[in-house]
């Protein structure tokens, strides 16, 4: 299952049929989490014919999740609006905390709710984004805020 690395154990893992390695350290990186608790050493963990812990869950969410607990700050969450429900519902199972970046240095960043370019900002502006001719508008030609 393991080897030694400066991050501790090397993990090899399946998750979803999909391998995965990574080091101990990084999946116990937050002290209240299920990947705390189930690489603790006190419970018996599945193991597939690989001899990688097995864990049912979704692999292309879990991509997400493993690379959170490797960048930590500089970790961005998926813009796709589908595949974020789908790691929100993995952080909520493996119990960490999913923090969306909302703060920019240009104020709040949009919050996408589809696939176009246009946004909702939590300051309450809705436009889009200037699209190859520069020119900037709303969905339906509209941009401006809400009352």
């Amino acid at each position: 299952v393991s080897t030694q690395s400066t991050g501790g154990p090397i993990i090899k893992l399946n998750v979803g049929g999909k391998k995965f390695t990574t080091s101990k350290s990084t999946l116990t990186k937050y002290a209240d989490s299920m990947l705390t608790s189930m690489f603790s050493g006190k419970y018996d963990l599945a193991l597939d014919d690989e001899k990688c812990v097995f864990i049912d869950r979704d692999p292309k969410a879990f991509e997400y999740v493993l690379n959170f607990l490797r960048e930590g700050e500089n970790w961005e969450p998926p813009t796709d609006f589908d595949m974020e429900r789908r790691v929100r519902t993995e952080f909520d199972f493996f119990q960490l905390p999913y923090k969306k970046k909302t703060l920019s240095t240009n104020g709040p960043s949009p919050i996408i709710f589809s696939s176009t370019s246009t946004a909702f900002s939590p300051s309450g502006t809705f436009g889009s984004t200037s699209n190859a001719f520069g020119r900037s508008s709303g969905p339906f030609g509209f941009s401006g805020t809400f009352p």
